[in-house]
């Protein structure tokens, strides 16, 4: 079962819970889009990075906070939004004061190149992994979806 086999699977058991007022793309895309009841919808999206899964063993930690929040500002330009907030939360199973500062350099790097805040965030201890949560706008009605993209769009 690949990737997308199983998001439908997970979909198809949460049934009504993935639908409602407010939600106008739920889960399957880049994304999800919420309406907000201004002229505007809220973007949000989440990625899970897991150490010899998505980044190496021993990568420098300036990298794989640079690339934890890089991979969660793509999704939310891929959905045509602006990107406003992030929350990251981190399992450590140890720590190290130097791998930490690089880590934080590394996202305040991204976060800042691309004018977004970090608002939150979480901290535990376990094997080393990442997950951002990052919260874009785009204009009512104006958000880039995966099922109408064509070959060729800008």
């Amino acid at each position: 079962m690949n990737e997308f086999e199983l998001i439908d699977k997970i979909l198809a058991l949460l049934g009504d819970t993935i639908h409602g007022d407010g939600i106008s793309v739920g889960p399957g895309d880049d994304a999800a889009v919420l309406s907000t009841g201004a002229d505007e919808q809220l973007v949000v999206t989440t990625d899970v990075l897991i150490e010899g899964t998505h980044f190496p063993s021993g990568s420098r930690s300036d990298l794989i906070g640079y690339r934890a929040i890089a991979v969660n500002l793509s999704d939310i330009a891929a959905m045509g939004a602006e990107p406003r907030f992030l929350t990251v939360a981190l399992t450590l199973d140890q720590i190290d004061d130097e791998w930490v500062k690089g880590f934080a350099k590394g996202i305040a790097f991204c976060a800042s190149k691309y004018g977004v805040k970090i608002v939150g965030g979480n901290i535990a201890r376990g094997a080393l992994s990442l997950a951002v949560t990052a919260i874009g706008v785009v204009p009512t009605g104006q958000c880039l979806l995966r099922s109408t993209a064509r070959v060729d769009d800008d």
